[in-house]
């Protein structure tokens, strides 16, 4: 049975003007583009089933060393990018895939406690809405390499490629 303390935590909802965070190894998310992401660390899929429950968007920062396996606000770069769950698909082996699209950047403010995963207070960076050939280029390119990424995981579900090619 929980302790008062423990239900009352899982009840606890995020602030509105705060950002559940899922740090990322050696991907960066970019507004405007959709990723595949896989999350396998028990804070980062209760962080994604947390933010695709309440429909609300998640915050992706790039961890400062990837192979560090606990990771803390030290260990994060402060600047991410926001982005909403297209898809989100079990696979074997208790692998988690997300298909997500970058939404805006952001930088954080500070982090909160109190939540099985990290949440921080954020404030919106502004970006230039300026599509230059060259930025569309880098786009499609990274579009690309999206889909021949997807193509190499031994246990991605054949519909991610299928949704970034759209």
């Amino acid at each position: 049975m929980n302790s008062p303390r423990e239900k009352g935590m899982s009840q606890r909802t995020v602030p509105q003007d705060a950002l559940i965070i899922i740090p990322m190894r050696n991907t960066v998310l970019f507004p405007g583009v959709i990723s595949p992401i896989t999350v396998g660390r028990p804070s980062s899929v209760a962080a994604a089933q947390e933010a695709v429950r309440a429909e609300r968007s998640i915050g992706f920062l790039l961890q400062r060393d990837p192979q560090k396996e606990q990771v803390g606000p030290d260990d994060l770069h402060w600047v991410g990018t926001t982005g909403q769950v297209v898809r989100y698909i079990t696979g074997a082996e208790a692998t988690h895939h997300l298909v997500v699209q970058g939404q805006s950047r952001f930088r954080v403010l500070e982090f909160l406690e109190g939540w099985p995963y990290l949440v921080a207070r954020v404030q919106a960076v502004a970006a230039k809405d300026e599509l230059t050939p060259e930025i569309e280029a880098r786009f499609l390119q990274l579009k690309e390499q999206a889909v021949e990424a997807i193509g190499l995981l031994p246990a991605a579900p054949e519909e991610l490629g299928v949704v970034i090619q759209a």
